[in-house]
């Protein structure tokens, strides 16, 4: 289920796809986002008709159950929709981020390791945690 814009405009719909030509008042990414919904899914999947391939057909789709909102209200929506999506972005970048920093944490101390440099536990030897927050302070 996606938005159609006029950059798609003569494209072909292929077999088992169907178009749902809005009304203008209606915001077509807030509406797509409705109808790929669970709640939506659901409906169709008991509503489709057919012993050995389900299908759906125009009755069935006329029937799904959305709500109305203002045009306002649209706007907001896609609005809040908008901004949490760009949190989660941002959120997935900081754990990528922080993923990779672990990683290169980790390839640091290994290589330490071989190398020799992390001691032992020796009370003559600086202690192991002295070395790991040398270690994270460099990264």
């Amino acid at each position: 289920c996606a938005p159609i814009s006029n950059r798609e405009e003569n494209w072909i719909c292929g077999t088992g796809s169907m178009i749902i030509r809005l009304k203008k008042e209606y915001d077509a990414r807030l509406y797509s986002l409705i109808l790929g919904s669970q709640a939506t899914v659901t409906y169709l999947e008991n509503s489709a008709v057919g012993s050995t391939l389900k299908n759906l057909n125009e009755k069935i789709v006329r029937k799904i159950p959305v709500p109305q909102f203002s045009s306002e209200e649209q706007h907001e929506i896609v609005r809040l929709i908008d901004d949490m999506l760009a949190r989660e972005r941002s959120a997935q970048q900081a754990t990528e981020q922080a993923l990779a920093s672990i990683d290169l944490m980790k390839k640091s101390i290994l290589a330490r390791a071989f190398r020799g440099e992390l001691g032992t536990n020796k009370a003559s030897e600086a202690s192991s945690l002295e070395l790991l927050k040398q270690v994270l302070a460099e990264n």
